[in-house]
Formats: C-alpha cells, sequence, structure tokens
C-alpha cells in the first residue's frame, strides 16, 4: 500500500470520528444540552438532575397540599348541615307522631334515628326542645 493511500484512509477515519463525537449518540437532544448520552459508561442520572426533580415534585405537592388543606373543614360544614336537615327531619316526624317535640334527641332512636347523632368534629348537636331547633357549635362560629 503506497504511503499517500494510507496517510488519506488515516485522515478520513478521523474525520469520521470527529463527526460521530460531535453529533454525539443523542442527537440533538445531546448536542442541546452539551453532553454526550452513550458511551464512558455515562448512562444514568447525576446527582444534581434527580435532586432537581425531587425539588420540582416537592414544589408541586406543596402547592396541592395548601389548596386542599381547606377543603376539609369546608366538607365537614357541609355534612353538619346535611345532617342537621336529618335531624330536624326526624325531630318533625317525632312532634306529628307524638304532638309534642322530644325532651332530648336521644328519644328519637331507634325509631327516627340509627344512633344518637354527633357532629363531624365528635361533639354532640345542640338541642332546643322549646321549638325544637337543632345547631352545631362549629357552625355558629
Amino acid at each position: 500500500m503506497p504511503m499517500g493511500n494510507w496517510l488519506e484512509q488515516v485522515r478520513r477515519e478521523e474525520k469520521d470520528m470527529n463527526r460521530r463525537r460531535r453529533r454525539g449518540a443523542g442527537g440533538g437532544f445531546a448536542r442541546m444540552f452539551g453532553r454526550r448520552l452513550a458511551g464512558r459508561g455515562r448512562d444514568g442520572f447525576t446527582l444534581v438532575e434527580i435532586m432537581l426533580v425531587v425539588v420540582i415534585i416537592g414544589i408541586l405537592a406543596g402547592l396541592a397540599v395548601t389548596r386542599f388543606t381547606g377543603r376539609t373543614e369546608d366538607a365537614r360544614r357541609n355534612a353538619a348541615k346535611a345532617e342537621i336537615a336529618r335531624i330536624k327531619t326526624a325531630v318533625d316526624l317525632y312532634e306529628v307522631d307524638n304532638g309534642k317535640f322530644p325532651s332530648s334527641l336521644g328519644e328519637l332512636v331507634p325509631k327516627y334515628l340509627d344512633k344518637a347523632p354527633k357532629d363531624p368534629w365528635g361533639n354532640d348537636y345542640i338541642y332546643n326542645s322549646g321549638d325544637g331547633t337543632i345547631s352545631c357549635s362549629k357552625l355558629s362560629e
């Protein structure tokens, strides 16, 4: 093999290697972020990348928690209002059957209510036997 052809071959191979090195294994993504994705055993994520993902997830979780924190109190208030309406119906039925309001909510059990009612916060409902009104201490706050 003549010396000129051999030198030409080496130069062509060097150009091909440089072109492949510049292009990288990842194509456009590797060029965009300036790193090679293949070769030299760098298949995993760096610590900085993992920390960045954890921080982003933490921020999103924090936003979700603050958005839904007040919703539990709203749900309890709505449940108490629905329960008061149910108890009021039971009190009205008792009054129709007996001609007077019950002296306590315990008289409504078991015929009109399954069990003695407690509000969503675990307290007893406030019952006025004089006019049959029912209220909840947390709803008046």
